[in-house]
């Protein structure tokens, strides 16, 4: 199976060099690396110029933001499965991808945890429609199989920075779609980006809409989320201490 990786960059010349060889360093041979630059001017380039033989596509104009560049990268993959590393953001180890892969039978949604940069910390075990509206599973853990975007289109552009998360909750929403989770970290995550510090108010209105079409016990532990019997479920069987 061929895996694409889709990272996105922008004047991201402190860091792409260590995503770049991370991503090159991999045990794991059949590996597409797709870089959608958005015009970089800080040297970012350069880089990507010096190291071009271990990049399969380059593409560098302006964009309307991470999800339209994100987006540029699927229509361009050719893998069977998409992964989106960003610009600062590394594999775990040298074999992850190749582990990964091997999981990855009768599924369409494959996911496993992330440590956070700088905090040091492991982010965040197996998820369920219920802890998916507190929660996000970072992009750079999950490897979707190209099917999943035939089925629910492209990320939309009219969020600012959590269409990834609507993307998911759609997806865990669908019966057709058939989700993993694997119990290893795949990579390190920056937490100090664009994504972990600005609030979405679009997102939050769809995210109403979208609790009201899940499942009744979904919705039932949500309206009742305060309750010390639902936060007893919560710890106890939905893998989600609701605090």
């Amino acid at each position: 199976m061929k895996v694409s990786i889709i990272t996105v960059s922008y004047n991201a010349a402190k860091t792409i060099l260590k995503t770049i060889d991370s991503i090159a360093d991999q045990s794991y041979t059949n590996i597409e690396f797709i870089i959608i630059d958005g015009g970089s001017t800080d040297g970012t380039l350069d880089i990507i110029e010096d190291n071009k033989e271990k990049i399969d596509i380059v593409v560098s104009e302006p964009d309307k933001g991470v999800y339209d560049a994100m987006n540029k990268g699927i229509l361009r993959a050719s893998g069977d499965w998409i992964l989106f590393l960003g610009a600062d953001d590394l594999l775990a180890n040298n074999n992850v991808i190749e582990t990964c892969v091997q999981q990855f039978s009768s599924s369409h949604l494959v996911y496993g945890d992330v440590i956070k940069v700088p905090e040091n910390e492991v982010y965040d075990g197996a998820f369920n429609l219920y802890k998916m509206i507190y929660r996000n599973i970072c992009h750079q853990a999950i490897f979707f199989h190209k099917s999943v975007f035939k089925l629910k289109g492209l990320y939309h552009l009219d969020y600012k920075v959590n269409s990834d998360w609507e993307f998911n909750l759609r997806c865990f929403q669908d019966p057709k779609i058939n989700t993993k989770y694997i119990p290893l970290v795949v990579s390190h995550f920056n937490t100090e980006g664009l994504s972990s510090n600005t609030e979405d108010v679009a997102f939050e209105i769809r995210k109403k809409q979208l609790i009201k079409l899940m499942p009744i016990w979904v919705r039932f532990c949500y309206k009742y989320r305060r309750t010390s019997f639902i936060k007893w479920i919560s710890g106890t069987f939905l893998n989600f201490d609701y605090a």
